[in-house]
């Protein structure tokens, strides 16, 4: 009788499962907290789930500890025990079944995990973004005294060197000199010196055909340089005129004592004499001329000599002024996108987050799915 009546009570027993599951799914919205959200490490969201930091959050919320009468951490034990996680395929869906003797409480175990997994992730995520945010607006402030101190350093240069840059409002070029007028001075002097170098030239050329050519030559010089002397213009035809008379003389047989030819001589002598002492003036006013000239070709190629150590100083400057305008639009480039970054971090993280999204909640089942064989066993040994 004993006999039978264990058995039949260990057949009750299992032939009425009292555990209840209830389950809920949800994606895992990756993209909230990861840069990288293309791989799912489900291992890593299991510990996450299960971890006590989450499912003190359910016990919480529940009351589990007082309802079950135990320790917070006796709850998280059993309660871990009562969990099952299980991957999907595609999508990122898990499923969450929770088991309970209570059908009701299998449900709203389900659901309060998946809440309380969404919650805390959702929480880390805000978390981490605060103290992003928080270094962030540390890291704009280093980066607002580095921007203070380039600028100073750039307008140091500028005044040391008095440099007026007027393309201070836009961004520099690669190799962009501000226009000082150095180089308009250095291209002056070169057109300076070429001019002068040619007015030397032919000076130079005119006076040796003046100092050896027949007093004809120099005359036809003389006038085709266009030196406004009256007297030379009056007296270079009328002696021109002596001469061809006297060859006219010759021509005809008049010999040379002859007094028409001596008093053609005569006359010939005396306008030669003045045309010499106005050759003479010419002479000496092209020397006055040359003199002139390379005193201008000097000076010219003085100022370029000077004006090209001018552009070379100023290129060095210059280029200390534009490394100092680098690293200052740098910086500035910089902070703007630091202050850009803080403010979409900012609204990024006032926003609803959601890490985890419900495609069902759990209802409360109707009909247990398994018994437990151990403990009915061990009630069935005690009921002996």
């Amino acid at each position: 009788v004993v006999v039978a009546g264990w058995i039949y009570t260990v057949a009750k027993l299992y032939a009425e499962p009292s555990v209840y599951s209830a389950s809920t799914m949800i994606e895992l919205n990756l993209r909230e907290r990861f840069d990288d959200p293309e791989t799912v490490d489900y291992q890593r969201e299991f510990e996450v789930i299960k971890s006590r930091e989450t499912l003190a959050l359910v016990i919480e919320r529940l009351g589990l500890d007082k309802r079950w009468d135990m320790t917070n951490y006796e709850a998280f034990q059993a309660l871990v025990e009562m969990i099952e996680l299980e991957p999907l395929a595609d999508h990122r869906l898990v499923r969450i079944s929770a088991y309970h003797r209570e059908s009701h409480l299998a449900a709203e175990l389900a659901n309060a995990i998946a809440e309380a997994y969404s919650s805390r992730t959702s929480s880390q995520v805000r978390k981490h973004e605060s103290e992003r945010l928080d270094i962030l607006e540390n890291q704009i402030a280093v980066q607002q005294l580095k921007l203070e101190k380039s600028r100073v350093k750039m307008l140091d240069i500028m005044e040391q060197y008095n440099i007026a840059d007027l393309r201070n409002s836009r961004p520099i070029e690669p190799d962009a000199q501000p226009d000082t007028g150095t180089g308009k001075i250095y291209e002056q002097a070169l057109q300076r010196i070429f001019e002068a170098e040619v007015e030397v030239e032919e000076l130079r050329a005119t006076i040796g055909v003046l100092q050896n050519a027949d007093l004809g030559g120099p005359i036809e010089l003389a006038v085709g340089l266009g030196v406004e002397d009256p007297e030379l213009r009056e007296r270079s035809p009328e002696f021109r005129e002596l001469l061809r008379s006297r060859a006219q003389l010759l021509a005809a047989g008049v010999p040379e004592g002859d007094p028409r030819v001596a008093s053609v001589d005569a006359r010939i002598e005396a306008a030669r004499g003045e045309l010499e002492s106005v050759i003479q003036s010419l002479g000496d006013a092209l020397q006055t001329r040359l003199a002139l000239a390379e005193e201008n070709l000097r000076i010219a190629r003085d100022i370029k000599e000077k004006t090209a150590k001018e552009m070379l100083s100023e290129r060095r400057q210059n280029i200390v002024y534009i490394e100092a305008r680098k690293d200052y639009e740098l910086n500035r480039q910089l902070l703007a996108e630091m202050q850009e970054g803080l403010a979409v971090g900012r609204i990024e993280n006032g926003r609803k987050l959601q890490p985890a999204i419900a495609h069902e909640r759990a209802e409360i089942p109707t009909s247990p799915v398994r018994p437990l064989v151990e403990e009915s066993f061990d009630r069935a040994f005690r009921a002996l």
